[in-house]
């Protein structure tokens, strides 16, 4: 069975009369303002996209994804990976967690933040993987 891990992607706080076309919108989790970038900007996302190419480049042969937060398929992919070996109440769990925003799951286990950063996320996931890091 191929290991996924999902970033699950911070909620996003439109000002009032901001949004999709009428201004700057903040990310929910991690307070900074993400900068409207142009094609030549070199800034490339927030802290969710950092991860996520962190995630891409640190483990290649892994199933990196980005999902909402209010996705529903969270709960039940969780609860699916994690109840065979942890029974219904840690499933339970997991699948609750599943939904955080800023949540990093591998197989539907949290094992970090989006707001950790790039290099402790990718260490976490490492760690659950069972990767010997040098």
């Amino acid at each position: 069975m191929t290991v996924r891990v999902v970033v699950v992607r911070p909620w996003v706080e439109a000002h009032g009369g901001g949004g999709c076309c009428g201004g700057t919108v903040r990310d929910g989790v991690a307070p900074a303002p993400l900068a409207l970038a142009g094609p030549r900007t070199r800034d490339h996302g927030g802290p969710t996209s950092e991860v996520y190419r962190r995630l891409r480049r640190d483990h290649p042969g892994v199933d990196v994804q980005v999902t909402p937060a209010d996705n529903v398929w969270l709960l039940g992919w969780a609860f699916r990976r994690v109840r065979p070996e942890r029974g219904p109440l840690h499933a339970a769990r997991a699948a609750s967690v599943a939904m955080r925003p800023g949540a990093v799951l591998v197989d539907g286990v949290a094992v970090a933040s989006v707001e950790d950063g790039g290099a402790a996320v990718s260490s976490a996931v490492a760690q659950a993987l069972g990767e010997v890091r040098a």
